[in-house]
């Protein structure tokens, strides 16, 4: 990933998915986001107050079928799954950046 991050998202939906972590639901607000570039990289999370901590995603959410580029540039959402101890407090309205 480089090291300027040029893509922002509000992450519009956080929940648990057992066995495997925590899915963030990221809709895109700026940017153009490379759906293979988001594998296995961080995100930087940035609190209403400002706070901010990365996160490793693990792996993507495939409950709506594979996540490809174009389905990503569609509907401008990508769901990512993340370990529950690096996802706790993190809240819907939160903003994120990859």
């Amino acid at each position: 990933m480089a090291s300027e991050r040029t893509t922002r998202f509000r992450i519009s939906d956080v929940a648990r998915i057992p066995l495997r972590g925590t899915l963030l639901r990221l809709t895109v607000v700026e940017g153009k986001p490379d759906v293979k570039s988001l594998r296995r990289s961080k995100l930087r999370v940035e609190s209403p107050d400002g706070a901010t901590r990365d996160i490793a995603i693990r792996d993507f959410a495939t409950m709506g079928g594979r996540p490809d580029q174009r389905h990503t540039d569609r509907y401008r959402m990508v769901d990512v799954v993340v370990s529950p101890a690096e996802a706790k407090g993190v809240r819907i309205g939160w903003m994120a950046s990859a």
